[in-house]
């Protein structure tokens, strides 16, 4: 008999800056050791959660688009489970959402998209810690 393992440590990969209303994707990256499928239990963050996906095939990751209605920093909660209860870490990602319009704030967002490593490095600050 083959002894359970746990699925590996999840990631969660995504874009953490956007305006409000708009669907954002987010990929969640994971396997299981044994080949079993994998359940997946999302938090938004804004009061909807997706408590039981349905099971994905192992080397298949899961994508799911979600849309933010208001501005603010949201937390994503994630985790993965197999079949017998073995479960991933619980992974966090802030994400920060902008009001849906204003000139202000679809300046930062095109300099941000026109500089990725700008973006990557205050990806990289927010991750930090409870920043902002």
């Amino acid at each position: 008999t083959i002894e359970n393992q746990p699925p590996t440590t999840l990631q969660i990969k995504g874009p953490i800056f956007r305006r409000a209303e708009v669907p954002l994707n987010y990929s969640y990256l994971t396997s299981d050791p044994n080949g079993d499928c994998l359940f997946y239990y999302i938090d938004w963050g804004d009061g909807v959660v997706e408590q039981c996906i349905s099971p994905y095939d192992v080397e298949m990751n899961l994508t799911l688009s979600h849309t933010w209605k208001k501005q603010g920093i949201y937390t994503i909660l994630v985790t993965a489970e197999d079949p017998f209860g073995e479960k991933t870490n619980t992974e966090t990602m802030k994400v920060y959402i902008l009001p849906k319009k204003g000139a202000l704030f679809s300046l930062f967002l095109t300099f941000l998209e026109r500089f990725p490593v700008v973006k990557k490095l205050l990806e990289w600050i927010l991750s930090q810690g409870d920043i902002i």
